[in-house]
């Protein structure tokens, strides 16, 4: 038979484990909620990862978020919307449009094809800075079924508010970049005959500026009028057709030669 003495000295032993046992659990569910982050995700096949941290609960910006804060100021022809199979923009022909969003790249695009009339492509991409502060760059081509023309964006985010950076990012680029340094004609019929566009990555961080000459069949035939013939002349002095514009993290700027 067991003693009263033993048997109370079993009960104490066996209530102290216990007790050790829930104060070892709540001191480490305690610091996994202090440490880790937690992943919010979607079903969405175009589904748009956000990370919260635990300490302050704020997320992190992405390609995707930037997209549909700065649309309606900088691209206000196409609106992401949530349909049954993902997002969708509308083209200017009131059609439904997929776009490419690549969120892991930082990179978003949207094409419109608008079926021999020329099209619009939309191209959204998120820089990085060395300091880890972001940065935009927006390019919009338009073709009017004749010839191509461009805007370009690139908006440094600073403390939440795009600040436009486009005029210190390229520099001195210009139609003049792709042309001997000895030709002179006037700046507006160089402007006309070589559109100058930027074309994004969707890898890596190297941009390229393209001349376009695509005016040049139009411009050297004998349908041309006499400014357009003057403009003929530009195609022949040319000494490169594109640029690679490198990324520069530190100043955040595109750098080229």
């Amino acid at each position: 038979m067991v003693s009263k003495t033993s048997f109370f000295k079993f009960i104490s032993l066996l209530l102290l484990a216990l007790l050790n046992i829930c104060c070892s659990s709540a001191e480490v569910n305690k610091d996994l909620s202090v440490t880790e982050n937690t992943s919010v995700k979607t079903d969405d096949p175009y589904r748009v990862e956000e990370s919260v941290t635990a300490d302050n609960g704020a997320m992190k910006e992405d390609v995707f978020t930037y997209y549909q804060k700065l649309q309606p100021q900088y691209i206000p022809d196409y609106k992401l919307q949530k349909g049954k199979e993902g997002f969708y923009t509308k083209s200017q022909n009131g059609e439904r449009l997929k776009p490419v969003m690549d969120i892991a790249n930082g990179y978003l695009e949207i094409m419109d094809d608008q079926m021999g009339e020329g099209h619009v492509k939309v191209q959204f991409v998120l820089f990085k800075k060395a300091d880890a502060s972001d940065v935009i760059a927006i390019s919009i081509q338009r073709h009017d079924g004749f010839g191509l023309s461009q805007e370009s964006y690139v908006l440094h985010i600073i403390n939440g508010k795009p600040a436009d950076k486009t005029k210190e990012a390229f520099g001195n680029l210009s139609h003049w970049s792709f042309l001997v340094d000895d030709y002179a004609e006037e700046d507006h019929i160089v402007a006309d005959a070589l559109p100058v566009l930027i074309e994004l990555p969707r890898k890596g961080t190297t941009a390229k500026a393209i001349a376009s000459i695509e005016k040049k069949f139009y411009y050297c035939s004998d349908k041309a009028n006499a400014e357009q013939a003057i403009a003929c002349g530009v195609y022949g002095r040319m000494r490169r057709t594109s640029i690679d514009l490198k990324w520069n993290k530190q100043m955040g700027v595109f750098e080229w030669e």
